[in-house]
């Protein structure tokens, strides 16, 4: 009888030390699934930052780029009224011949006026 509540004795405490392992393990785990989850709520955090950060920085892109293919379409319907390099002279050529001395005056209009 002592040998048998002897060996239950030894049978009780193995199982008991195996549960208390089995708690440290489990213990173990549960602080590693803890951490493991904090650092994905924060590694989520930060991409989620980084994304709107971005959509941010694309949107201002986007906009800088419109303003610039507006200014570009400007720019270039202004260089289209500029006169040519060859054109000038043919320009020039046609001011120099209006007859400019045939023309009246604003002085000689009210002159006139007020002779009537």
């Amino acid at each position: 009888m002592i040998q048998q509540s002897s060996e239950v004795y030894d049978f009780i405490f193995k199982i008991d030390r195996r549960i208390s392992y089995l708690e440290k393990d489990l213990n173990f785990i549960e602080r590693k699934i803890s951490e493991i989850n904090t650092y994905k709520d924060k590694l989520y955090s930060n991409i989620k930052e980084e994304i709107l950060s971005l959509k941010s920085d694309f949107e201002t892109l986007k906009s800088d780029l419109k303003k610039l293919s507006s200014e570009i379409a400007f720019l270039s319907s202004e260089m289209k009224e500029v006169v040519k390099k060859e054109q000038s002279g043919v320009l020039i050529k046609q001011v120099e011949d209006i007859p400019f001395e045939d023309f009246i005056t604003r002085k000689e209009i009210k002159k006139g006026l007020i002779k009537l």
